[in-house]
């Protein structure tokens, strides 16, 4: 009976051990996911600023063609 309970015991560390280690592995796989969209989102953030800065540029351009031609 007491080999059996050891036995038991030593199966649970293991599974405990094995549980231990997925969770390890899904806290890393979950930070290196959270990395790569962080850097994601920063590279979207730059794009997305250099289009205003674009748009912003390309606004007054057309306004003073437009402007240009009304005095034309």
């Amino acid at each position: 009976q007491q080999r059996a309970a050891t036995t038991e015991i030593s199966r649970n560390f293991q599974q405990a051990a094995q549980g231990t280690r997925e969770v390890t592995d899904t806290i890393g796989s979950v930070a290196k996911l959270n990395q790569e969209t962080g850097n994601a989102g920063t590279v979207l953030t730059e794009s997305v600023k250099k289009m205003s800065a674009d748009a912003d540029r390309l606004r007054t351009a057309v306004e003073g063609f437009l402007g240009a031609v009304k005095t034309a």
